[in-house]
């Protein structure tokens, strides 16, 4: 298992870090094990993901499959916020493209940075 899942509750966020090569199958395991928190369960938790050490073994022919996954649990996510901080070049365009559909399906808003800084701003936390 190469990543870790964390709850901080006074800023009312799940802090998911992923590291070395993360297949699809570590990543939907990873997302599983989120969705499945009390704290995203009860819609008052965000979600702030560190990709920054991390490299995506997959690519965006997966988009289906993953999409799929996560409407599953489209009740889950809606109007939740992640902040995905990445930097592998690849791993980042497929990252961007999930933005769109995540949005528009399931009304789950992401949202890419190339730094930790500008991702808690975004999600509103210090």
């Amino acid at each position: 298992m190469n990543y870790e899942i964390k709850v901080d509750v006074d800023k009312r966020l799940v802090v998911y870090t992923h590291w070395g090569l993360a297949s699809r199958k570590s990543v939907g395991e990873a997302w599983l094990e989120i969705l499945n928190l009390p704290e995203i369960k009860a819609g008052k938790f965000n979600i702030f993901t560190n990709y920054l050490d991390c490299e995506f073994d997959f690519s965006w022919s997966d988009a289906d499959v993953i999409l799929s996954f996560l409407g599953k649990h489209e009740q889950v996510l809606s109007g939740k916020r992640q902040a995905i901080v990445i930097a592998n070049p690849v791993s980042t365009a497929i990252s961007i493209l999930f933005q769109s559909p995540l949005h528009e399906k399931f009304s789950f808003s992401v949202e890419v940075f190339s730094t930790i800084e500008a991702a808690l701003i975004w999600l509103d936390v210090d």
